[in-house]
């Protein structure tokens, strides 16, 4: 104790001094529960207290390793060096649930290297970790695994973030065969160099980027993301400098996809460069309100493809409150805006009496003037 605490100065009485320490005599789930409230230095400093406390702190299965919590982040990165190492050197492994980095320091202009994260990735997933994050990094550059075999192999790993990482097709690709049970992806000021994201797993994914400087894209022009299983996304939001965006899913009668869109487009302000807008038949949702909702937030739009589906057609025959379902009012005020530089919409609909095109002008008609030219063609089919 004396070595842990500074001197008090105060005499003990000898009831104290015989007391007995019940806190060690609790069982180890039970401290370990403790420590999950202590900051990591807190944690380890427990080591000092006794022989009872002196490796307690090394099976903790949630470590959170806080570079604000430093004086420099060479200290920092000293600290989670010998920690890990303590880890290592336990008898027995022992497996972790969640491992996060913050690596933000605001007293150093050090910063770390993705070469002093990726033992510490490994580590974690060779713990059996089934949630990772580098939370915070306040490096001049995005953190690039470059040159490393891709980091994130794991059949535990189910929820993984990432801040300030570089991320492009290779790990795009190696993401969904690499990590088989990942749920969900938290993307955070990376620097997106991806053409595509596809996962049949994800069911979780957020990407926000607001950063323009010279290492990360202008503008996502060739960015496809195929995930059919999500029912949490926050995209739309982090394109806001698109110029073009194609936006193409289900039915507006599947529930899924349309309410995680539109819960999505609340979050977006103005998409200031998007010339060409794609949507498929989800835009109809709720009176038009994410087609309605688009051209608001779009000044610069110049053509606007609207994408109905055969089988959206067969719901809308079929079911007896479709009226109600795909035409309500509006959510969005009913007062006419224009888009001065729109001059082309183009519909792909049944020709033939398609009641869901009636709804569409409608609806364009309330909010448009002037209303551009609009053209109607056959459904796009995919052979």
């Amino acid at each position: 104790m004396k070595q842990a605490l500074p001197e008090t100065g105060m005499p003990s009485s000898n009831s104290q001094k015989s007391a007995p320490d019940r806190i060690s005599a609790l069982p180890d789930d039970l401290l370990l529960h403790v420590m999950y409230f202590l900051t990591m230095q807190e944690a380890v400093q427990t080591s000092l207290l006794s022989r009872r406390w002196q490796n307690l702190w090394a099976s903790l299965m949630w470590l959170k390793f806080d570079a604000a919590k430093f004086s420099s982040m060479r200290t920092y990165r000293k600290f989670v060096n010998n920690a890990l190492m303590c880890r290592i050197s336990l008898p027995e492994p022992v497996p972790l649930d969640a491992f996060w980095i913050y690596a933000a320091c605001e007293n150093s202009d050090d910063s770390l290297d993705y070469s002093d994260i990726h033992p510490w990735i490994r580590h974690a997933l060779n713990s059996k970790a089934w949630a990772l994050g580098i939370m915070e990094h306040s490096g001049p550059k995005p953190l690039s695994m470059e040159g490393y075999p891709f980091p994130f192999t794991s059949a535990y790993l189910k929820i993984l973030g990432l801040c300030h990482c570089s991320i492009d097709d290779w790990f795009a690709q190696n993401l969904s065969s690499c990590c088989p049970v990942l749920d969900g992806l938290d993307s955070m000021s990376c620097a997106i160099h991806v053409t595509m994201f596809s996962s049949t797993k994800l069911k979780s994914l957020t990407i926000t980027s607001t950063r323009t400087e010279k290492d990360y894209p202008s503008e996502f022009q060739y960015l496809v993301i195929d995930m059919p299983n999500l029912v949490q996304c926050s995209i739309l939001s982090a394109l806001s400098n698109v110029t073009n965006l194609m936006v193409v899913s289900a039915s507006v009668f599947e529930d899924v996809v349309p309410k995680v869109l539109q819960h999505d487009l609340l979050r977006c302000e103005t998409f200031s460069t998007l010339k060409r807008l794609h949507l498929g038949e989800w835009f109809m949702s709720r009176g038009c309100y994410p087609l309605i909702c688009f051209l608001r937030r779009s000044p610069a739009m110049e053509k606007l493809v609207l994408q109905l589906d055969k089988s959206g057609d067969d719901d809308y025959e079929t079911l007896p409150n479709a009226d109600a379902e795909i035409d309500p009012p509006c959510n969005e005020a009913v007062t006419t805006f224009s888009c001065e530089k729109l001059r082309k919409i183009r519909l792909h609909c049944d020709l033939q009496n398609d009641k869901r095109a009636q709804i569409i002008m409608h609806n364009l008609s309330a909010h448009l003037c002037p209303l551009p030219d609009i053209k109607i063609k056959p459904i796009i089919v995919e052979v």
